[in-house]
């Protein structure tokens, strides 16, 4: 008979029994045989009397089944590189090896077009079940933020299952997130920086990580965020500090309206920090008033202790302010380094005559 036998396993060939010699083609003389390849067998048979009768019969044995099994690479990442490297994964899905020297067609589509069609030549046999990891040579730009469709199909002249020979993959480059600290600039006050919203880790040149960072001296600062897809930004900004000198008169506490006092008046007056700069003790400043039009008077203000933004002091001038009874206006100011500050409103100050 000519007609085939298909079996997925190793298949038996029998030629029956009451026979006196069997002969294989494969040069067996029992009775029956086991085909574990692909091929075509007779077998010659004779009985008693030296008469033969032959007999001959295709057999396929397991299927020879190629499957592109994935693409490997790229994943998605945060950046891909103009010559981005595309692995593809084959597999022996059948139940025949597939031999060396199989020469495997794969075609790849970058967004359904395709852009390079190469031949995989295996140097060994594919295994029942084992897999082939190829690498295209050509190696397609991937670097515009998106989605990329990558396709692959695969031919091979002994692939008997077609459904399986193509796969496809969407590939999304998520790109760096921006984070912006601004120019390089001067600052004269406590300055934030912020790193802006929407990032899952902040992390500043001195470690700390929140979103944003309170600075008050000259330096490069740095921060280096992280969004949700795992993908990093980063700036830096030069800041010199400049700190300013501002001690402004910020009301006077006396005199006010009183009596003619033959001594003079007492003359106090509030400061206020409205700069950057803590004075220390031992620094000094001016402090500076005038009546109306008289000369004014000017007086040495040694600190004792640290002077900061914000806080106050009452200054007693040492020397009175002689009021005749009337009225009169005081303005004060200080004097600073040599340069005059912001003067005071003009206060209004009555001295009543005694009785």
């Amino acid at each position: 008979s000519s007609d085939d036998i298909i079996s997925e396993t190793p298949y038996t060939l029998d030629a029956g029994s009451g026979f006196a010699t069997y002969l294989w083609n494969t040069g067996a003389t029992t009775q029956s045989i086991v085909v574990n390849s692909t091929g075509d067998f007779w077998v010659e048979v004779g009985n008693t009397y030296g008469c033969k009768a032959k007999d001959d019969i295709h057999v396929k044995i397991g299927t020879t089944d190629l499957t592109l099994n994935s693409i490997i690479a790229p994943i998605n990442s945060c950046t891909l590189s103009a010559t981005e490297p595309v692995t593809v994964r084959l597999e022996n899905s059948g139940s025949n090896e597939v031999p060396n020297g199989s020469v495997i067609q794969l075609v790849l589509k970058i967004g359904s077009v395709i852009v390079a069609t190469e031949n995989c030549t295996l140097t060994s046999s594919l295994a029942i079940g084992g897999t082939k990891d190829y690498t295209f040579s050509f190696q397609p730009n991937l670097t515009a933020i998106g989605n990329h469709l990558i396709e692959v199909t695969a031919q091979m002249a002994s692939d008997e299952v077609l459904t399986n020979n193509s796969v496809s993959k969407n590939v999304t480059v998520f790109g760096n997130p921006t984070v912006n600290l601004g120019e390089d600039r001067v600052i004269t006050s406590s300055t934030i920086l912020d790193a802006g919203t929407g990032f899952t880790t902040y992390t500043w040149q001195d470690n700390s990580h929140n979103q944003t960072l309170t600075i008050n001296t000259s330096g490069k600062y740095t921060i280096t965020v992280i969004d949700a897809n795992g993908c990093t930004g980063y700036d830096e900004v030069n800041i010199t500090w400049q700190e300013v000198s501002d001690i402004r008169i910020s009301s006077l506490i006396s005199p006010s309206t009183n009596c003619f006092k033959t001594q003079g008046q007492t003359d106090t007056a509030r400061l206020t920090n409205m700069g950057s700069k803590t004075y220390t003790s031992g620094e000094s400043i001016k402090v500076w008033y005038q009546i109306n039009s008289n000369t004014p008077i000017e007086e040495t203000l040694n600190f004792t202790s640290p002077f900061a933004n914000g806080n106050n002091l009452d200054y007693t001038f040492t020397q009175k302010a002689l009021l005749d009874p009337g009225a009169v206006t005081m303005v004060l100011k200080t004097i600073i380094g040599g340069i005059s500050g912001v003067p005071s409103s003009p206060y209004p100050i009555t001295i009543n005559a005694n009785p």
